[in-house]
């Protein structure tokens, strides 16, 4: 009976770990390491000069250090990536929305590209050269975590408008779920630097 018990455990523990490590990899993920998409802002090898837009929203719900905290986070990482705010929506490639949504994500990175007829059309594979994107972050969720947690989504959220995908693997702020730091860690930086030369 023993050996029964021991046997299943071992079942149940490789199934486990099979399970873990099939969700470990993002299918919108184009590298083999899975931390980075070829999706992005279309800026060559670097992103210097990345420009995003708060919508009144932000404001409106208290928010606007929260997203700046988590623009800035990414900033002196790399001499390839810069982020900064711009007044004028129409200036911008990424537009960042605060509001009540129906969904049960805490945050959302929404990339579009623009096809050979000049439309606007979602890259729902993180595959294409960016023309805009939208951050959301979504007060159903997060209205009544921490400011810790909310400065975590935001981080999250700027770092996969720099093509950076979830990280299942290290300790990193790209991992979802709940962490206990709110800044990019040692990880994030490696592929943030190996994704914008």
């Amino acid at each position: 009976m023993k050996k029964m018990k021991l046997l299943s455990l071992s079942l149940l523990a490789s199934i486990s770990f099979l399970s873990t490590s099939a969700a470990a990899h993002d299918d919108r993920c184009n590298d083999s390491s899975c931390h980075v998409w070829r999706g992005g802002f279309n800026t060559g090898d670097k992103v210097s000069d990345l420009k995003y837009w708060l919508d009144s929203s932000v404001s409106d719900a208290g928010y606007t250090s929260i997203i700046n905290f988590g623009a800035s986070s990414w900033n002196n990482i790399s001499t390839s990536v810069s982020l900064s705010q711009v007044s004028k929506k129409n200036d911008s490639q990424v537009r960042v929305y605060v509001s009540y949504y129906s969904q049960f994500w805490d945050g959302q990175w929404e990339p579009y590209y623009t096809d050979s007829k000049g439309n606007l059309n979602f890259d729902g594979n993180n595959f294409e050269d960016w023309s805009l994107g939208n951050i959301r972050l979504n007060l159903q969720q997060i209205k009544n975590r921490s400011s810790s947690f909310k400065k975590k989504v935001a981080v999250h959220e700027f770092g996969h408008s720099l093509s950076l995908a979830h990280n299942m693997d290290d300790v990193s702020v790209m991992k979802p779920g709940e962490l206990s730091f709110n800044e990019p860690q040692k990880a994030d930086k490696t592929h943030l630097k190996n994704r914008w030369k």
